[in-house]
């Protein structure tokens, strides 16, 4: 019986959903998508830069003191960089930049008495 309540509740949600396209702004989220995606890109790239490069250094000092061979370094650490590190940086990073565009909205809006 919960089962059954559950799927229930998710098609009032996903009813409501569809219902409230109705009042979507596609101009706005046109706009907010290309702040989101395009504006963002030399943001995240310098700072992927810089924190790769930061990575790399570190790991390199380790790997001297450890091994004293530095030959794998940067194959290892592209593959680790591109695979695993990029993505979860870059996901913070436009979380962020967003985060704070909205919250200068809000605070725009809340000075000028719109809300």
């Amino acid at each position: 019986m919960k089962f059954i309540n559950e799927i229930g509740a998710i098609f009032c949600l996903l009813y409501d959903t569809v219902k409230q396209l109705k009042t979507l702004k596609f101009r706005q989220l046109i706009t907010d998508i290309f702040e989101l995606g395009n504006k963002s890109l030399f943001f995240i790239t310098i700072v992927l830069g810089f924190t790769g490069s930061v990575l790399v250094m570190q790991a390199a000092m380790q790997a001297v003191k450890i091994i004293g061979d530095l030959s794998m370094i940067g194959p290892v650490f592209l593959q680790l960089l591109v695979y695993e590190f990029a993505p979860v940086i870059t996901a913070l990073m436009i979380a962020v930049r967003f985060g704070a565009s909205i919250a200068a909205e809000i605070a725009a809006m809340k000075i000028s008495e719109q809300i």
